[in-house]
């Protein structure tokens, strides 16, 4: 989620003098002052509310594909090595069990059962 706050807003950090976490309020976005009529107040208020809303979005936007891009493995991803190896020993097994027994005519796995 920093990831994305970051990134997203890193112009507007480059651009601004006050910093996160230093007492002193964030710059919000410039409007363009208007005749001093209260309509135009609630006017100007309602842009400032929707700017703040779509950099809000596109920050939740950014956010949640850099926590897709970044979820956790699968359990098969993760453990393959493991996986891989007692794959490889039970092959491993099996092919001196057969190459031993009866089957391609030698009595060894016999032999060590009954030691």
């Amino acid at each position: 989620l920093s990831k994305a706050v970051n990134t997203e807003f890193s112009r507007r950090q480059q651009q601004s003098s006050s910093k996160l976490g230093d007492g002193r309020p964030a710059n919000l976005p410039f409007l363009k002052k208007s005749k001093s009529n209260k309509q135009d107040g609630n006017d100007d208020i309602w842009q400032l509310v929707h700017l703040l809303e779509c950099e809000g979005s596109r920050a939740s936007s950014s956010a949640k594909s850099i926590i897709a891009a970044n979820t956790k493995p699968g359990k098969w991803k993760r453990r393959w090595i493991l996986y891989s190896l007692l794959a490889s020993a039970a092959g491993a097994i099996s092919y001196y069990t057969i190459r031993n027994s009866r089957i391609c005519g030698s009595d060894n796995l016999e032999k060590l059962i009954q030691n």
